[in-house]
C-alpha cells in the first residue's frame, strides 16, 4: 500500500497544477519524495532504491482503476491523495465550531452546517429533524460519536 506523509501544499505557488513536497511510503517503509512546482509540469519522483519503483507502480496500478488520462498510476493515486489531504484539512477546519452534514440528495460535495459544536444535542437534533435523511455527518466521521 501506498501511503503520504509530510505533505505539504503551497497554494501561493501553485499555478496549473498543486505545488506540493510529500513523503512516499510502500508497504510501511519509506521509499523516496515526490513533488511538484505547480507550474503544470508532471510530478517528480525521487526513489531511495531504484527496485521500489517497479513494486510502487505494479500497486498503484492494480489499484486506482482507470489511469489512462494520466501519465502515471501512481500520478493518479498521489493526486488522489492531495485531494482527499486538502479535504480532511477543510472538514476539520470547518468541524471547529460547527457541525457539518449533508443529506441524501445533497448535490456531491456539499454540506450543510449548524454553527454549534458536535454534541450529542446536535446528535439528537439531526435525528429528530432529518431521520433517515442524513447522509454523512463529517464531526462522527473525524471524531466518533458526540460525547453527552
Amino acid at each position: 500500500m501506498i501511503t503520504l506523509k509530510s505533505i505539504k501544499i503551497n497554494r501561493q505557488l501553485s499555478e496549473e497544477t498543486p505545488c506540493f513536497s510529500a513523503t512516499v511510503y510502500f508497504e510501511g517503509k519509506k521509499v523516496g519524495t515526490v513533488g511538484n512546482r505547480g507550474r503544470g509540469g508532471p510530478n517528480q519522483y525521487g526513489w531511495n532504491d531504484r527496485p521500489s519503483n517497479p513494486d510502487v507502480e505494479a500497486w498503484a496500478l492494480a489499484n486506482v482503476g482507470d489511469a489512462s488520462y494520466c501519465d502515471s498510476p501512481i500520478d493518479v493515486f498521489v493526486n488522489r491523495a492531495l485531494d482527499n489531504f486538502e479535504e480532511q484539512k477543510q472538514f476539520k477546519s470547518w468541524c471547529r465550531n460547527k457541525t457539518v452534514f449533508n443529506l441524501v440528495g445533497d448535490a456531491a460535495g456539499t454540506f450543510r452546517t449548524i454553527n454549534r459544536k458536535w454534541c450529542q444535542a446536535i446528535s439528537n437534533y439531526l435525528a429528530s429533524e432529518y431521520g433517515d435523511r442524513v447522509d454523512r455527518v463529517i464531526n462522527q466521521e473525524l471524531y466518533g460519536c458526540p460525547k453527552a
